[in-house]
């Protein structure tokens, strides 16, 4: 792992990248801090808390980090010379994964100095801010490994931009997306019947194994079909019950009010490790091929 953290991190510090994203973080905070004390208000946390400095720094800057992880490898034919090196597959994500980690927590770290000003001229709410502060990290840190993921699964970086700001929008905004889902038992069916698809999409790409991935199709479907002959009414506003239950963002709500909840770190956490595997594998069935 420390040869891959070392190359991304002298590609991204000797290439500027490193630093324009570090200084797009500190420039997001900085307005945001400026602004809230053009209104007088003291409060930082709601500063880091800021639905407009998601969007500016995990909607607008992660993806442009996480583009290109996996996907400029092979479209610059470079990803060969990683699959035939003698260093695990695993070696070779949790290296791209720290790199782009290191460089957001360096930011982050850097723009603690904010609040430290501040609170030496005013009362601050230091638990909450810490809270917000490790909200934030856990989120972005869950986001940093889906687009090394959509990045693993790309073979063109334009592509896997795309497909990133489309899931992160949908990742960050579903708190709003879910009022504007159907209720109904049809939508919600069809919703499962896709899910299932893409859970068998991904297991095919990760193994390669076609009997593995239609025998999981069929018996997913199976279920779905048996389910709504026998108890329809399960499916009545399952579309929300699931996109409630994954959400990312509810579960970041209680440390932006300065609640800490044991739970959301594990869900964070154990989401993050799943889509490390998931990265693992797929590089695993790559090499495999070669």
């Amino acid at each position: 792992m420390i040869p891959i953290l070392k190359k991304e991190l002298n590609h991204y510090f000797k290439t500027m990248i490193g630093y324009v994203f570090i200084g797009f973080i500190l420039v997001a905070f900085g307005t945001l801090f400026s602004l809230n004390l053009f209104l007088q208000n003291s409060d930082y946390s709601q500063v880091i808390g800021s639905q407009v400095l998601m969007i500016c720094v995990l909607f607008f800057g992660m993806p442009m980090m996480t583009m290109g992880l996996m996907a400029e490898e092979r479209q610059s034919k470079t990803e060969q010379l990683i699959m035939t090196a003698p260093i695990k597959s695993s070696d070779v994500i949790m290296g791209k994964y720290t790199a782009i980690v290191v460089l957001f927590l360096s930011a982050l770290c850097l723009t603690m100095f904010q609040p430290l000003l501040l609170s030496l001229i005013t009362d601050m709410p230091t638990a909450k801010i810490i809270l917000n502060y490790v909200g934030f990290t856990l989120l972005g840190t869950t986001l940093i490994g889906m687009g090394l993921l959509i990045s693993s699964l790309s073979n063109n970086t334009v592509i896997a931009a795309i497909i990133t700001y489309i899931t992160f929008f949908c990742i960050l905004f579903s708190d709003t997306l879910v009022l504007a889902l159907p209720k109904d038992r049809r939508s919600s069916i069809m919703a499962c019947v896709l899910m299932l698809g893409v859970i068998c999409g991904l297991i095919y790409l990760m193994f390669k194994q076609v009997w593995l991935s239609v025998g999981l199709a069929v018996a997913g479907l199976m279920i779905i079909i048996i389910l709504a002959v026998l108890h329809p009414t399960y499916f009545d506003g399952r579309i929300i019950h699931l996109v409630k239950g994954l959400s990312l963002m509810s579960r970041y709500n209680p440390f932006k009010a300065g609640i800490f909840d044991l739970s959301a770190v594990v869900y964070y956490i154990s989401v993050t490790i799943g889509i490390l595997y998931l990265n693992v594998q797929i590089i695993e069935g790559r090499r495999w091929r070669l």
